[in-house]
């Protein structure tokens, strides 16, 4: 199946083209979710099913000389991801961060909150730190690309991530009180 035949026969209502979505861009639609927002098995389906009716919906909408279906797809996914998962944080029960961040790993503490959070905790660093944190645990790059990139040496970004840690830490033990 082509994008453009997939366009087509949604423009036409057949339901037969989201079974084709989700066949040819199944794992895509998992993955982008996955890397957005933490979410359990269950809410990983209702998400994709969430993205799929927001397709539906939103097909006239697709301009194929502004992008491709894959593209659209893709931005659709993230935003449904990101809505899904404040809809769902109202729902969860409230966990205290520094029981998070006892029990998990700095990467996976980020791994917990919304990539706005995130974005809103490196921000409260100051550069390049935020910019090191954010390369190294959203990006995932390795420390010596870090290095070459912001023109440190490798302990020393090593040296900025560990005072970053404390200072993420501390903002966590200030938010929570």
């Amino acid at each position: 199946m082509n994008d453009e035949s997939i366009y087509k026969r949604l423009l036409r209502r057949d339901q037969q083209a989201l079974a084709d979505i989700l066949n040819q861009y199944g794992g895509l639609l998992k993955y982008i979710i996955d890397n957005t927002v933490h979410l359990t098995t269950e809410e990983m389906e209702e998400c994709v099913s969430d993205v799929l009716f927001l397709i539906w919906q939103r097909i006239e909408k697709f301009d194929a000389t502004k992008s491709s279906l894959k593209s659209w797809i893709i931005l659709i996914t993230r935003s449904a991801a990101i809505d899904y998962y404040r809809k769902v944080k109202k729902h969860r029960k409230t966990v205290s961060i520094e029981a998070v961040s006892a029990t998990l790993d700095f990467q996976e503490t980020f791994e917990v909150l919304s990539i706005e959070e995130i974005i809103e905790l490196l921000q409260q660093l100051p550069p390049p730190d935020n910019a090191i944190f954010y390369d190294r645990f959203i990006l995932g790059e390795d420390m010596e690309c870090i290095a070459d990139k912001y023109e440190i040496s490798k302990d020393n970004a090593y040296k900025r991530i560990a005072r970053g840690r404390l200072k993420l830490k501390a903002i966590f033990a200030k938010e929570e009180m």
